[in-house]
């Protein structure tokens, strides 16, 4: 008997149960693991990829049907892997994380490997266009039951109290954010949603199939609108822009639809128009939509923010233009070109798709995804139209034959839309590459003769057969057991300190991509625990204070390695001088390592007024212990770099407030250390500061006190020069005319 059938209609199966488990995914959310809205996803869907993948070669090798198709898509998808790789090997410093990327992302070269051979395998295994609608039937079932639970979450937020037992609560507050965990992810997936739901809504002849697909797109257009996400507000806005006219005025051909959707567009203009006319009355004020549409702005802070992020991408872009700085690296750019006229701190994408692969691929990086995204569509524009001048008899009016290309095309255009003003993931990329193969279907295949060979396929199956196991283990269940046993170190109540410090040793150990967010938690742990423990003298014997030496010898070691493996984090340098600078009570040596080190930060990111702060605490502490040990010269010499530091930061503070907070709060906070008080008013009154007068840093200091617009905040600020004037005035130092001059301010 025969068994290839079998084994085919098995193989078959196989790959539609990974399909699911993939589509399915975005509803994946688990406790046990680090960052569970990314990490349960990605695991699933690589581990579905390889498992998926092997079969379709598998499948080729026993029913000749079936082949790799190198399809536009695919190329385009393998050469943008290939340019990407490319670049993150030598024009990035960082491959390691450029390939693995970390938990928090997962969105390394690894996720792009595996997101190429599901394109493959849905590119190959998918003949027909009846397939691909029970393909896109399956996503729909998927986004639908991801729909519904953001749906619960919007009834819990609604009905407080009347709906509390629900599935799951939105991790972005009142922007609904699903199982995916991200406002912004969930209304990106749900354009995918929406006009697939369409495309099929127009497919399907059966009217209880256009009743579910409708009944998909409305609830799915309820729940993007509620995650106030402006981004996909503009994607829909510009696609139903287009999609509406299309089909009221083209499709259908009735007259009065016609009229309905020109109604329609004029009503829809004078109405959102008429939000920013009236964005002040209270009607729009108090209509969480409305009011998010109206506060669109260049003026509003998160625009601003993504503009000057913007503006620094473009920056590293002219610095590094071919290839750019590598996947994942753009944190790197952040840090360099950082300053304080961005509120936020810590950015690791550009939120925006365009400096998003221009930075980490470079011009050349940026082109080939540009072209993945939009050629696969000027084929299947270029089939439909040469189709339609074939045909000589029953030709379709253009718009009901060209249907397709204008629903995806719309479709796409949305996604780019979309993607201006946030960054993809992983819920998002998986119908991308879904919509990317199914229109690749339609452009020209490239039918290289040893495709069909079967000794190829034969040594391409044994080459996996080899590899599957290996890559389960390495690129999966690995890290996979490594982030669940984190997350057991992490939250579970050990019965002795020394096991729970076992724990985490042991994880990081394992040598896992996740290591260097695994030793950050881990040092957090430690400096809670060790200033808790400084913090109680009466608890501290010498058995104990051994046990945290070691433990701090431990916590050094994991340092040196973190550092070996990612010299270029700002955030890894200002973690170990904070190490230095509470972990120098077990070895005064690292005071003088705290020191050494302080300008590395800096160096990396030198617009960062934290890295000054974090570096002035250091030679804080060295003059505190050259203090103790009646060491006044150099104890003044470090204070001196202490004030140097901190006046350095201050200065990098675009809003001079808050460099005068920074800066005034830390002189307060000396006035209660009787020892080191004096040593610090001496040398702020007549000691220059980074070749500034104390006359001048003082006035400068007055200056800055009166620039807020907030007569309540100018006042505190006020009030606090005035604490300051009062000390240095009852310190009895500086010149007579600093003293008349603080006279003044007291």
């Amino acid at each position: 008997m025969n068994q290839k059938p079998l084994l085919a209609l098995a193989l078959k199966a196989v790959i539609w149960a990974c399909l699911g488990v993939i589509f399915f995914s975005a509803l994946y959310v688990s406790s046990y693991l680090f960052f569970p809205f990314i990490t349960t996803k990605n695991f699933a869907f690589q581990i579905s990829v390889e498992i998926m993948f092997f079969a379709f070669l598998l499948l080729c090798l026993v029913d000749g049907r079936y082949r790799i198709r190198l399809n536009p898509a695919v190329l385009l998808i393998l050469l943008y892997l290939v340019i990407l790789t490319v670049a993150s090997a030598f024009s990035g410093n960082d491959f390691y994380h450029s390939f693995w990327s970390n938990n928090e992302r997962c969105d390394g070269i690894l996720l792009l490997l595996h997101l190429s051979l599901f394109c493959v395998v849905l590119s190959g295994f998918f003949r027909s266009i009846k397939e691909w609608l029970y393909v896109f039937d399956l996503f729909l079932v998927a986004s639908f039951a991801v729909a519904l639970v953001a749906l619960d979450q919007y009834l819990a937020l609604t009905f407080v109290g009347s709906w509390s037992d629900h599935f799951m609560p939105s991790s972005n507050g009142a922007r609904l954010a699903g199982t995916i965990g991200n406002s912004g992810y969930v209304g990106g997936y749900m354009v995918f949603g929406i006009f697939t739901a369409l495309f099929m809504s127009l497919k399907r002849s059966q009217w209880w199939a256009k009743a579910w697909y409708v009944l998909v797109m409305l609830l799915e257009l309820f729940i993007a609108v509620q995650t106030f996400t402006r981004g996909a507000y503009l994607a829909l806005l510009v696609g139903a822009g287009i999609s509406v006219p299309y089909l009221m005025i083209f499709y259908y051909r009735n007259r009065y639809l016609k009229i309905a959707a020109v109604s329609l567009i004029v009503l829809f203009v004078l109405s959102f128009a008429s939000i920013f006319v009236f964005k002040d009355s209270d009607f729009v004020r108090q209509q969480p939509i409305l009011s998010r549409i109206s506060s669109i702005s260049l003026k509003d802070g998160t625009a601003n923010n993504r503009l000057i992020t913007w503006g620094l991408a473009l920056q590293a872009v002219e610095e590094k233009p071919l290839l750019g700085w590598g996947q994942e690296n753009f944190y790197q750019i952040f840090d360099k070109y950082y300053t304080t006229k961005n509120t936020e701190q810590w950015f690791d994408r550009s939120h925006n798709m365009i400096f998003d692969r221009a930075t980490t691929g470079g011009i050349i990086g940026l082109l080939s995804y540009l072209a993945l995204l939009l050629l696969p569509f000027y084929f299947m524009w270029r089939y439909y139209w040469g189709e339609y001048k074939e045909r000589t008899d029953d030709k379709e009016h253009l718009a009901r034959r060209f249907l397709t290309p204008v629903i995806f095309s719309i479709l796409i255009l949305a996604y780019i839309i979309q993607n201006m003003f946030i960054f993809e993931a992983l819920a998002i990329y998986i119908p991308l590459i879904m919509v990317l193969s199914f229109v690749g279907q339609y452009g020209r295949g490239w039918n290289f003769a040893f495709l069909d060979n079967f000794n190829f396929k034969a040594g391409l199956a044994v080459v996996m057969v080899v590899l599957l196991a290996p890559m389960l283990w390495i690129f999966n269940l690995k890290p996979l057991y490594a982030n669940i046993d984190f997350i057991k170190a992490l939250t579970t109540p050990w019965p002795t300190l020394q096991d729970k410090i076992n724990a985490f040793e042991e994880v990081i150990g394992r040598g896992t991509f996740g290591n260097q967010e695994y030793r950050r938690h881990y040092f957090n742990f430690y400096e809670q625990t060790i200033m808790d423990y400084l913090g109680q003298q009466e608890n501290r014997t010498a058995e104990k204070d051994k046990q945290m030496s070691d433990w701090s010898n431990l916590m050094e070691s994991q340092f040196q390695a973190q550092l070996k493996e990612n010299p270029n984090s700002v955030t890894n340098w200002l973690l170990l001088n904070r190490f230095y600078n509470i972990s120098y009570y077990f070895d005064v040596r690292r005071l003088q390592k705290a020191t050494d080190i302080a300008e590395q930060a800096i160096s990396l990111s030198p617009g960062r007024p934290q890295g000054y702060y974090v570096a002035g605490m250091s030679y804080y502490y060295f003059g505190a212990y050259f203090l103790m040990n009646k060491n006044d010269v150099e104890a003044a010499k470090c204070y001196k770099e202490t004030l140097a530091l901190f006046w350095r930061g201050a200065n990098k503070n675009v809003r001079p407030g808050e460099g005068f907070d920074q800066f005034v709060d830390f002189i307060l906070s000396l006035q209660s250390n009787p020892a080191s008080a004096p040593i610090f008013a001496r040398l702020l009154a007549e000691e220059p500061i980074n070749n500034s007068t104390s006359i001048e840093v003082i006035k400068e200091l007055a200056r800055w006190s009166n620039l807020s617009a907030d007569q309540e905040i100018m006042a505190q600020r006020q009030d606090k020069l005035k604490s300051m004037a009062a000390w240095l005035i009852a310190s009895k130092a500086g010149s007579p005319e600093l003293r008349q001059y603080l006279e003044t301010i007291k």
